[in-house]
């Protein structure tokens, strides 16, 4: 069975979405403006941090422009104050990291991870090497910041480590990055885990258990606590189905 950190944390928090999202599809969601968001914004930085020389500034205002480019043919939801706020975003980023010069190791990076029976699929935004550590770096647009209990709670980073931790030749010692790009410049505009390998088999526990829930008789039930739900794609349609 192929999982991904998302779709497990989407499991967890609503059963119900995961059969929508994952499942029965009971139609596709309208481009989703926080997704193009998200998009524009990792394209940009994937770019920037490409070894082209150059001033930062130059360097960031090339990379915006292809990024808003190849964005443009897709017909985006996105507004011209959409694409204002990313550049913000990538001013704050500059003024924060623009001097910075990291070791990248990888760089926008699909992977691949095999736990028991389950096949993880991820894409890793950034893995740099500092000191004696890896750092997980994790750009993030939310217009809030991560509660600290969600972050911990979520099986994203460690499923970097899991990755990483099986390449071999590389420090034990991993840490996860999120950077909240809206928020950066402000106390909370970064936020560092360390991951330990109580995390790591934690998440291994997730895995499994949704693999093996997903493998039975499973319920769809719906969480109307989840956090997310008043602003689900598909809560009118949850609301008026009466299938578990």
């Amino acid at each position: 069975m192929k999982l991904s950190a998302s779709k497990v944390d989407t499991f967890l928090g609503c059963r119900r979405l995961f059969r929508y999202r994952y499942v029965s599809m009971p139609f596709t969601p309208e481009e989703n403006k926080h997704f193009a968001v998200g998009n524009v914004a990792h394209h940009t930085l994937e770019l920037f941090h490409d070894t082209s020389p150059g001033l930062p500034k130059d360097r960031m205002r090339q990379a915006y422009v292809a990024a808003h480019a190849k964005q443009t043919k897709k017909n985006s939801v996105l507004t011209h104050k959409d694409y204002i706020d990313i550049r913000n975003m990538m001013k704050s980023y500059l003024d924060v990291f623009g001097n910075d010069t990291p070791n990248i190791l990888f760089k926008e990076t699909y992977f691949s991870v095999t736990v028991g029976d389950v096949c993880i699929n991820g894409r890793a935004d950034r893995v740099d090497l500092v000191d004696d550590s890896v750092v997980i770096v994790d750009y993030k647009t939310n217009s809030k910041p991560m509660p600290l209990k969600d972050a911990y709670e979520s099986v994203q980073l460690p499923t970097y480590a899991l990755w990483l931790s099986r390449l071999g030749n590389l420090p034990s010692s991993m840490v996860g990055r999120y950077v909240f790009l809206k928020h950066l410049g402000k106390k909370n505009g970064t936020l560092d885990i360390r991951i330990t390998d109580d995390m790591m088999d934690a998440a291994t526990d997730k895995y499994n258990r949704v693999h093996s829930e997903l493998s039975g008789n499973v319920k769809f039930k719906r969480n109307t606590a989840y956090k997310y739900c008043m602003f689900c794609d598909f809560r009118a349609h949850c609301f008026n189905d009466k299938e578990d």
